[in-house]
């Protein structure tokens, strides 16, 4: 499995994505707007996200990943949405 595991910038944007051993994450929108939850990888670099909002149920958040070198790419299930990031270091 690739080591997603540090703080990601969104390439051309503010947003930011760390994620941590313990399968939790923290992200920070271009908005400034910070949300965390849980991450959990399967076979075939599919990413499944549990996003937690304060007063609403948990929203699941399905798709793709690879890592390159120092850049990560997510892509939503349904291959629409796309976004790169890059390994701060």
């Amino acid at each position: 499995t690739p080591n997603l595991v540090g703080k990601w910038k969104e390439i051309g944007k503010a947003a930011t994505l760390e994620l941590w051993e313990d399968g939790t994450f923290k992200a920070v929108d271009n908005q400034t707007m910070a949300v965390g939850g849980k991450y959990n990888l399967s076979n075939y670099g599919n990413v499944r996200f549990e996003i937690f909002r304060q007063g609403s149920p948990p929203e699941i958040v399905n798709g793709k990943y690879s890592v390159q070198g120092d850049m990560l790419t997510f892509t939503s299930a349904d291959g629409k949405k796309i976004e790169r990031y890059k390994r701060e270091k």
